[in-house]
Parts: C-alpha cells; sequence; structure tokens
C-alpha cells in the first residue's frame, strides 16, 4: 500500500478521540506521488456492532460498481482449520525431520511425522461434517501444503509449493467429501491470501468460469481447455435459455429435515415429507424412478425431507409432529445459523420440484 492506516484512540479520562497515521519502519506515513487519492477515512459511533455491521456508510462512499453482471458473487460462510494452529493445539508442519527444506526436493513421503499436524484427512472431514450440520457454506484450509517446516523467520524465495498436499491429505478426496456435504474447501498458504482469495476460481487449474466448483480437481489440463473451448463455441448453448437454473433445498440441518423411514413411521410425518435424494450416491444412473427412491427407503437411507406447513400455527400441529420439533430444540437442531435466522426454525423456506435435476456425475 502507498497510504498509511488511520488508527482512532479514545483517551478514557478527557473522552477525547485522537486519529493518527501508522508510519513505516523507516518512520514515513506515507510514500505517495502527487497528484493522488486516498480512501475515505471514515469513523462510525453505534450503541452495538450490530448496528456497525448494518451501516452503509461504507458501501455509499465507494464508487458506483464497475461490475455490470454481479450475479455470481455470493457472500459466504466459512469456517477454518487455523485457529488451532495459533492456539497451540496443532501445527502448520508435518515432521520435525526437515530444519531446511527444498521444494522439488525434500521427500515428505518418507519422512516420520510429527503427529501434531492440523490439516490432516481425519480433522479436516471432522471439520467438514460439523460445518454441514450448522449451516456454514465453505471449509477454509491452511497447512495443507508442503513448506511449513522452515517457512517462519528465513530469508527464502521460495517457501511453499502451492500445488503439492502433505502426505496426510488427500486433496480430491476432502473435496468429493465436502461436495457430498454441500461444503466447498478453500486452501490457503497463510492469512494473508485472504486479499487475494478469489472464490469463483478457487483451484490449481486456470479456470474462468464462476461457478465450477469442485471440476477443476477432476479433470486434466487438456480436458479444462477442452470445456473452456465448448463454452466459446456459438453451436453450444446454455441451458438457462431454455429454463430457469437454481439451486437444491437448503435445509440448514441435513440431518434433522433429511430422514429415514423409521424416523418418519415413528413421529407420523409422512403427510408432511417429500421425496429426497439426500446425495449423489443415492442415484445410480442417469435416470431416477420411483422404484429407486422406495429401494432407498427400505435399504434405510434418508429418502424423505420433513416439510412442516407454514400456514398452521404449531399448537394446530398434530402431536407427533410437535414431539419431533420439540426433540430437535432438546437436541440442539435449532441453533445452527440457517435455522437460528428464521422465524419459525422447522420450516424449510423454497422447497421446489423442478421438472429436471443434474446431480453430480464423477460417480457415473
Amino acid at each position: 500500500m502507498d497510504y498509511p492506516t488511520t488508527n482512532l484512540n479514545l483517551n478514557d479520562r478527557t473522552f477525547v478521540f485522537r486519529t493518527w497515521l501508522t508510519p513505516d519502519a523507516e518512520g514515513f506515513k506515507g510514500r505517495m506521488q502527487a497528484p493522488c487519492k486516498t480512501p475515505w477515512r471514515t469513523v462510525m459511533v453505534c450503541k452495538s456492532a450490530t448496528d456497525v455491521l448494518a451501516s452503509r456508510l461504507v458501501l455509499n462512499l465507494n464508487d458506483p460498481c464497475k461490475i455490470e453482471d454481479t450475479s455470481w458473487i455470493h457472500p459466504v460462510k466459512y469456517m477454518g482449520v487455523w485457529w488451532e494452529m495459533i492456539s497451540g493445539k496443532s501445527q502448520w508442519s508435518y515432521t520435525n525431520e526437515y530444519p531446511s527444506v527444498q521444494l522439488g526436493v525434500t521427500d515428505y513421503a518418507h519422512s516420520k511425522p510429527h503427529g501434531q499436524h492440523g490439516a490432516n484427512n481425519e480433522n479436516v472431514r471432522r471439520y467438514i461434517d460439523f460445518a454441514a450440520e450448522n449451516g456454514f457454506d465453505a471449509i477454509l484450509v491452511e497447512g495443507w501444503n508442503e513448506g511449513w517446516e522452515d517457512w517462519y523467520g528465513k530469508q527464502k524465495d521460495f517457501v511453499f509449493d502451492f500445488i503439492t498436499p502433505y502426505p496426510d491429505f488427500d486433496l480430491p478426496a476432502l473435496n468429493k467429501y465436502a461436495h457430498e456435504k454441500g461444503i466447498r474447501i478453500i486452501e490457503l498458504k497463510d492469512l494473508e491470501d485472504l486479499a487475494h482469495l478469489q472464490l469463483e476460481q478457487n483451484g490449481f487449474q486456470k479456470m474462468r468460469h464462476v461457478k465450477e466448483k469442485w471440476t477443476k480437481y477432476f479433470v486434466s489440463a487438456q480436458e479444462s481447455e477442452l470445456i473452456q473451448r465448448i463454452r466459446e463455441d456459438e453451436r453450444f448453448c446454455l441451458f438457462s435459455d431454455f429454463g430457469t437454473i437454481n439451486v437444491g433445498v437448503t435445509t440448514g440441518n441435513n440431518r434433522y429435515f433429511s430422514i429415514t423411514e423409521e424416523t418418519c413411521k415413528k413421529y407420523h410425518l409422512e403427510e408432511v415429507t417429500r421425496p429426497l435424494i439426500g446425495r449423489s450416491s443415492h442415484a445410480h444412473g442417469i435416470y431416477f424412478t420411483e422404484k429407486d427412491w422406495r429401494e432407498n427407503r427400505e435399504a434405510g437411507k434418508r429418502a424423505r425431507l420433513v416439510c412442516f406447513p407454514d400456514d398452521i400455527p404449531f399448537h394446530n400441529y398434530p402431536v407427533e409432529h410437535q414431539n419431533y420439533i420439540t426433540l430437535g430444540e432438546t437436541n440442539g437442531e435449532n441453533e445452527g445459523y440457517k435455522c437460528g435466522i428464521r422465524d419459525r426454525w422447522y420450516i424449510v423456506p423454497s422447497v421446489w420440484i423442478p421438472d429436471a435435476f443434474f446431480r453430480n456425475p464423477l460417480d457415473f
């Protein structure tokens, strides 16, 4: 940056605020070439932190958005495998055997792990499970890639390998596991990467399409280039040219709202459920028929989606339905973010039946 950070200090005796600019290591508060402009400096005085969050002051001071189509921009709520490293519970590094790392030369496959590596398969799966059950959209993982053994305090040009994961981090398998639970994985080398993170292009291969998600991890560079050429070929059309495309149902708590036949019968929920394909593994071909759904039910899979009516007050629900909702509250199923922001947490919004649907085709 060519302009300094502004700080605001409060004198708690005189209750006077004072602003000051943070200098660099040489004492300079800015190195700028005139004519130039600095960002707005704002001070917001609010009664609560939520008022600061709700303020549109900074937005209104910004220039108009230069991006014409902003439909691809989606805020996400994510949790991360990094704070446990900061707290000392685990480490970014994989082994203690290499005080000096040479990228592409150091052989991690035959090294002895120290057992405290945080970004490992088992731990990341645990985070993914928690995120899926509590309304998060993504998992940010730090320390997954080679080079963390000697990154701190060293004068090196090449510190991290941004492609090669540690031996205990199976990137394709974790991506697939996360995808099946509706969670996205974001890999960073450190927190500074957040400033340059492009969520729509999260991956190794260069992809311009903003809705790629996991495709880039399962195709080769040549296949990726073919996909790009198809997109740019005018002989091909988009599905959106012929129909409305939308995302699937967001329950906020799949474990609670997607149920087995046993749970359905126990609480007499037949009249308030709809047929469900809970996971892509529940369908084994291009077509999914009622027979397939019945087989999933009989196999004990979560093949029903609970959809309580929103035009009936709770006290008019059948007793068995009230009992199931009360059970959810007792077990804390209503405490996740997406359930917690609803007026009635047990009402799943925007449940609709499409004319057709597509699932992840990777296991065809």
